[in-house]
């Protein structure tokens, strides 16, 4: 503890930290995500602490497959799923040349991507099967959800913004939601569909068995200037094939 002088004295009692647990950057962010559920306003400061423990991740792995947190639950895919997006999508900004303060940047808008989801009803989420026309609707509104949230709380950049909205628009201007003709999607809102694919891929759901990694990079390499951003893909391929030691 404090003696006042300002040095904390040896005298610490270890045992109040026997039962403390670091949080996983799934639980991180659905601390931060089951809080707006609840009711409560985004916490920004809480989001960049959450960022800069992905970037520490940079730091220690060259490949983010080592990263990644499991799915443990189907009621916590979106968690895992989001957590994953950010380390992915923060990794490849890196590799592609960005650094910081943009890189934090990135990692918020990606962490926060998904962000419209909190108001998309379970059943919708969670259902095993194919979507109706409406529930589809919903779905997909998740997007402009997100946005409209996201423009409305301080301190939250353009960026963040733009990739809440964007990140299901395909390379070629297909996905949703429709914009106006010859949109030109985000080179961040790019790379967080690459993640954002990859990782559903990679995870086991209950309508279908994940895939291996090799038929995930087939799919992302055939979806390459129609899905995806030609470019961004080689890149993202070459990161997740490093050595995992």
């Amino acid at each position: 503890m404090d003696d006042g002088t300002g040095i904390v004295s040896s005298e610490l009692n270890l045992d109040e930290f026997v039962d403390l647990e670091i949080e996983t950057p799934d639980q991180l962010v659905r601390n931060v995500y089951r809080s707006i559920a609840r009711g409560s306003n985004l916490d920004m400061d809480r989001v960049d602490d959450m960022v800069v423990n992905f970037m520490d991740g940079l730091r220690k792995e060259v490949n983010p497959l080592k990263l990644l947190s499991e799915l443990k639950s189907n009621d916590e895919y979106t968690f895992t799923h989001t957590a994953n997006v950010g380390i992915l999508t923060m990794y490849l900004a890196e590799y592609v040349g960005f650094k910081a303060p943009h890189l934090k940047n990135i990692g918020v808008a990606a962490t926060l991507h998904d962000i419209g989801k909190i108001s998309t009803p379970e059943e919708i989420l969670m259902k095993p099967g194919s979507l109706t026309t409406e529930e589809r609707a919903v779905m997909e509104n998740h997007t402009i959800k997100g946005a409209m949230y996201l423009m409305n709380i301080k301190g939250v950049t353009n960026l963040a913004v733009l990739a809440a909205m964007e990140h299901h628009i395909k390379f070629d201007g297909t996905g949703y939601p429709k914009l106006r003709q010859n949109w030109e999607t985000n080179i961040v809102s790019q790379m967080i569909s690459i993640a954002d694919v990859f990782d559903a891929l990679r995870t086991s759901r209950p309508y279908r068995d994940a895939m291996p990694q090799e038929k995930i990079e087939e799919i992302l390499t055939k979806e390459k200037g129609t899905s995806f951003n030609p470019y961004l893909v080689d890149r993202f391929l070459e990161l997740v094939r490093k050595p995992v030691e």
